[in-house]
């Protein structure tokens, strides 16, 4: 079982958090802020693995959770007259054995400046997550091992700081407003956008040059809102590829094909020819 940390006061709240991982890691343990209130300077402390798994999550596949339910607390607080922080043991009580390999606790494979620095740059220039795994470990000097799945947490953690509280689609239309994109979406009744259509200037100068063969395809599985991504390609002088536009749609339907053809008409000054297959193309633009 965990002996508590000494109670007592501490100069800085870096160096209470200090003492406590000492002690927790010591023992095969790790502590984690449960409830924080630092306007007061408050702040609930517990083992990391407190808390009761999500009874109400009905995941697609089996999983586990780290949750125990476990009572251990501890309270930390800076009195408003008081230049040091108070640590109290609340409940000395543990509800499982320590773990054999601290490292399983993720309080203790956290990433320091330096390396989440690297998973952000490595992350923005497209790099898989092994990738980065391979990169990571071939510079850390110490044997603390590298975890698929911290990376992708981190990577996720990343991304959802970029978004600032925004929704994606707002975040990706004011980077296409920002990199200078020529863009446009559709909205239904509602409010959504079923369709954005977004192509680089460079782009159409290309298509203009290059009419004369414009395939078009339909990219599935490409995000986690299951958009079809519509790809017009062009080929120049030498027949190598170029991405001409890109469309996002929400479903292949006449009205959809109708809606970004007609954007890409507009965009291009150019009318395409089809040959294919899917009659909601042909029929969508010349009935």
């Amino acid at each position: 079982m965990l002996q508590p940390p000494t109670e007592g006061e501490f100069q800085t709240l870096e160096l209470l958090w200090q003492h406590l991982h000492n002690v927790a890691r010591a023992q095969g343990y790790a502590v984690s802020t449960l409830r924080s209130n630092m306007t007061h300077n408050q702040i609930e402390i517990g083992c990391d693995r407190s808390g009761t798994p999500n009874a109400n999550k009905s995941p697609s596949k089996t999983v586990t959770s780290r949750k125990l339910d476990c009572p251990f607390r501890l309270y930390a607080r800076k009195y408003a007259k008081s230049t040091t922080w108070t640590l109290k043991v609340k409940n000395p009580e543990q509800s499982h054995d320590a773990t054999e390999n601290i490292m399983a606790h993720p309080a203790f494979r956290k990433f320091n400046e330096q390396e989440t620095s690297q998973i952000s740059q490595m992350s923005e220039s497209l790099l898989m997550p092994r990738q980065i795994k391979a990169q990571l470990c071939s510079q850390r000097e110490s044997d603390r091992p590298v975890i698929l799945k911290d990376i992708y947490n981190q990577v996720t953690k990343i991304k959802k700081d970029k978004l600032q509280s925004r929704r994606p689609i707002d975040s990706l239309i004011d980077t296409l407003k920002k990199e200078n994109f020529v863009w446009s979406s559709a909205r239904d009744a509602e409010g959504y956008i079923p369709s954005l259509f977004f192509t680089h200037p460079l782009a159409i100068k290309l298509l203009h040059g290059f009419p004369h063969v414009i395939p078009m395809d339909c990219i599935y599985k490409t995000n986690k809102y299951k958009m079809r991504l519509f790809h017009i390609v062009g080929f120049g002088s030498t027949n190598k590829p170029f991405s001409g536009a890109f469309c996002l749609m929400k479903n292949e339907t006449e009205p959809s094909y109708t809606w970004e053809l007609n954007q890409y008409i507009e965009t291009s000054s150019t009318t395409p020819i089809l040959s294919t297959l899917k009659l909601l193309l042909l029929t969508g633009i010349w009935p």
